[in-house]
């Protein structure tokens, strides 16, 4: 079971919410990726129960994020102003459909798109 502590501020902890093992390990990929100058972010791919439902990243997702010190951004939003959410996945399962598959796309462009320029270059160019 997740647990989050809230800090003194009332910001959400997410961090404590992963075992030794699950936090270790993600310090260390931090490390890595930030020594080799990679920026992190985490786009989260929404299932339809998830879509219908306006859910943002789980818990679990937000430890990892926290733990990254990367920025996370629900892949709901990319289905919450379509003109037909249900056409965006394959009845009776879970995978997207051409349409789904779309609309996440230009949803994800445009929240690369929507990065600092300064972010961007830093990482071309580490």
């Amino acid at each position: 079971m997740l647990n989050a502590s809230v800090d003194a501020g009332g910001l959400v902890n997410w961090w404590s919410t992963l075992n030794p093992t699950q936090a270790a390990l993600a310090a260390e990929l931090r490390a890595a990726l930030t020594d080799l100058g990679v920026f992190l972010l985490i786009l989260t791919v929404p299932s339809r129960e998830e879509s219908a439902a306006d859910r943002g990243p789980s818990p679990a997702v937000l430890a990892f994020s926290t733990a990254l010190r990367a920025p996370v951004h629900g892949g709901v939003a990319a289905f919450r102003d379509h003109e037909s959410p249900s056409a965006c996945w394959i009845r009776g399962e879970g995978h997207f459909t051409q349409t789904g598959s779309d609309a996440f796309g230009a949803w994800a462009a445009d929240v690369l798109a929507a990065l600092p320029q300064s972010r961007v270059n830093a990482t071309r160019n580490p």
